[in-house]
């Protein structure tokens, strides 16, 4: 398996002949189904099912300040403070306090070019 070029996910219960050298993984049938290098012989591992997983949700939010002020989930380049937030269930109606105590300046601060020249900066 050293030798595959590309992975792919598959949709779908019934294994599909990938190209040479891809790695093609079957989640609904828990196989690892690929090719080895140009030599084309095929190959299939059946693994154990198994358990469910968890839902995951990962939110982005902006803001003016880290306190969550002009809060909003949709990116702003005049906000210079983001929080992300991932959790395991979903949020109905995202708010500021839900991302408290995330909340990290990413951006720094406007300068006045002008103003360093001047000063000798």
């Amino acid at each position: 398996m050293a030798n595959a070029s590309k992975i792919i996910m598959v949709e779908g219960d019934a294994p599909a002949t990938p190209s040479s050298g891809t790695v093609a993984l079957y989640p609904k049938t828990d196989h690892l189904y690929y090719t080895k290098g140009s030599d084309g012989v095929e190959h299939s591992l059946q693994g154990a099912t198994g358990a469910d997983g968890d839902n995951a949700y990962v939110y982005i939010a902006y803001a003016s300040a880290n306190d969550g002020t002009d809060f909003t989930l949709t990116f702003n380049a005049a906000l210079k403070y983001i929080a992300i937030k991932s959790t395991t269930t979903a949020i109905e109606n995202p708010s500021a306090s839900d991302f408290a105590g995330l909340w990290c300046k990413y951006k720094g601060d406007d300068t006045d070019i002008g103003l360093i020249i001047a000063l000798g900066g």
